[in-house]
Parts: C-alpha cells; structure tokens; sequence
C-alpha cells in the first residue's frame, strides 16, 4: 500500500494550478456521466421494445396483404394466420433493431459530446485557475522572498560578529587595541542587526492593523525628522530646503513620524556628497501631502514598484549606512494603513521624488 501510495503522488502533479483543472475536469467527467446514465436510462425505458403500438395503427395493411397471400394459397385460414405471425416477427425484429440502433448512436454521440466537453472543462479549469491563483502564488512568492531576505540580513551581521571574534582570537599576542577595534565591529554588527528587527517589528504592527488614532502635523513631523538626521546630512554636506506649511492628518503618531523620518533617511542616504533635499508640505483637494525629493544616482522607471518591496533597493549596497531595504515599505505599509497613497518618481537630473497623499483633518 505504502508503494502504491507513494506511486500516486508522483504521478499526482505539483503545481497547484494543474491539480485544480484536474480536479475541475473530473468533477464535470463525474457529473456528465451521471447525467449521461441517467438520460440513457430513461431512453432506454420509454423506447418500445414490442410493436403493438405500430401493429395496431397499421392492423389494415398486414391483414389486408396476408388475405390476398391466403386466396393466392388457396385461401388456407393457416396461411393466413402463418403469414400475419411472420410480418409481425418481421416488424417487431426491425422495431428492436432500429431501438437498439437509436440507442447505440446516442451512447456514441454523447461519450463523445463528454469527452469534448471534459476537455473543455479541464481547459476553463486552468484558465480560472491561473486567474483566482495568481494572487495567492504571487503573495507566497513575496512572502517566501520575505523570508529569504529577512534570514539573510539576519545573519550577515551575526557572521560579521563572529568574524570579528574569531579573527582576533587566532592573534597570538592580542592587544586592548585589537580587541577595542573588534567590540566596535561586534557593537556596529548589533546595531545593525538590532535596526533590523526594529525594522520587521515596525512593518508587522503596521500591516495587523488596530491603530492610535491622534491629530498629526506633517509639518511638524518633518522638523523633527530633520533633526534625527542632521548628522547624516551634515557628513554630506546636502542642501536642505524645506517649504513647511501646516498639514494635519489624523492617525498613530508613532508610525506617522517614522514615515516621515524614512522619506528623509532615504533622501539623505541615497544621495551624492554637496546634493540635495527638498522637502514640502501642503493641503490641497482635501489630502495633506508631503513631498520629499533629493539629488543623486539615477533611478530607472521599472525599478520604481520593485522599491517598495522588502529588502529591494534601487543599487547594491555599498556599506553598512545603506541601512536594510525595508524603509520605503515600511513607508508605504505606514501610508497604507492610514488610508493613503505614495508615489515614487524618478528626476531627469537624477534621484527620487517621493509624494505621501493623506487625508487632511484641517
């Protein structure tokens, strides 16, 4: 039983699609042959297999042809009775014949409508079955890309950790120095893999849903974020000009200023040395919009959706202060969740314009 068990699910396809029009085509095979029985049988019941009801509507013509074959016979009242019990066999075996004719031709006919159909079925099957499973398989994908990247930036800084370590352990004569310089590596390592973590954790609440609800100036959230990355900004020496009018908007404050402080992290971060941010907050049409746009290496149009995605970044990452590649999705994740949008454009002069939509409270 385990070998036959074991047949089956090789021979039983992997992809979940195929399985489906599969199961599509043979449910429809099932229900067409019970129809098909069903139909048969009742033909076959109500098709007569005697001939009383032609007999009796032709009774004149037979009796009729066998008096004139009993006077051609001498007029013999047994040759009448031999001749009609003749032509009554005669009918009823043509009756039986062209019944099970009738019958044959519809069983014919209609294995061959099913299988056509069946055909049919399995072929709408995949069809509707790539269209309801597209979602779904794409969602895995993402989820299982999700789960590779996390496990990834997971464990470099874990692996920087331990060659720190291992690389000084093996110094035959190791000095404060040496030491100090591999507890600063192990430190960065864990700043690293705790911004990570943070990062997951920030994107997890976000997506579960069930948030503070407060008044939030997207003006104010901007000179505070402005703040927490002066120092970034200053080591590049970026130009900052910032056009701050009033933006409220209603949502959790918390999430609200990491959006924030993201846009700006990710304008600071991906730029080039003397660049520039601009950064701008108005309400119009009823949206409290933020825009955030900053010099540096061109971005191409088709790699705008791939941005938002956890993990992605626009370039291969350079050094430890390219951050992790979640700050846009937890960017979009946060605007999601409160009822909003972003859009991503790439400059002509190069660099990223970001736009957040939220709806005014003002």
């Amino acid at each position: 039983m385990s070998r036959v068990g074991g047949a089956a699910k090789r021979l039983w396809p992997r992809h979940v699609r195929t399985r489906l029009a599969i199961v599509y085509a043979v449910i429809f095979l099932i229900a067409g042959g019970c129809l098909l029985t069903l139909t048969y049988g009742l033909l076959a019941s109500h098709l007569p297999r005697s001939t009383g009801i032609v007999a009796k509507g032709a009774a004149t013509r037979p009796a009729d042809i066998c008096m004139a074959n009993a006077k051609i016979h001498g007029g013999s009242a047994a040759a009448f009775r031999r001749c009609k019990q003749e032509f009554r066999t005669l009918v009823q075996a043509s009756a039986s014949q062209q019944r099970d004719a009738t019958l044959t031709t519809m069983l014919d006919v209609s294995l061959i409508g099913l299988g056509l159909t069946t055909l049919t079925a399995g072929c709408l099957g995949w069809f509707l079955a790539g269209r309801t499973l597209a979602p779904t398989e794409a969602a895995m994908r993402s989820r299982q890309r999700f789960i590779d990247n996390a496990a990834h930036e997971l464990r470099t800084p874990l692996t920087a950790m331990r060659t720190a370590v291992e690389v000084t352990m093996t110094k035959p004569e190791r000095s404060v120095e040496q030491w100090d310089a591999a507890g600063r590596r192990v430190l960065s390592s864990i700043d690293r893999a705790t911004a990570t973590v943070d990062a997951l954790l920030t994107l997890s609440t976000t997506e579960a849903g069930g948030l503070p609800i407060e008044r939030v100036d997207l003006a104010t959230a901007v000179e505070d974020a402005l703040q927490d990355t002066g120092e970034r900004i200053e080591e590049l020496h970026l130009d900052v000009k910032a056009n701050l009018t009033p933006a409220p908007t209603m949502g959790d404050p918390v999430l609200l200023q990491q959006l924030v402080r993201n846009l700006i992290e990710n304008a600071a971060r991906h730029n080039t040395e003397h660049g520039s941010i601009e950064i701008a907050t108005t309400v119009e049409d009823g949206h409290s919009s933020l825009r955030v746009a900053n010099s540096g290496p061109g971005v191409a149009a088709d790699l705008i959706p791939i941005l938002f995605e956890p993990f992605a970044r626009g370039r291969p990452r350079i050094s430890a202060t390219d951050g992790v590649g979640l700050g846009l999705s937890i960017a979009r994740a946060i605007t999601t969740a409160h009822g909003g949008s972003i859009t991503a454009v790439p400059r002509p002069q190069g660099g990223l314009e970001l736009t957040v939509q939220l709806v005014s409270c003002s």
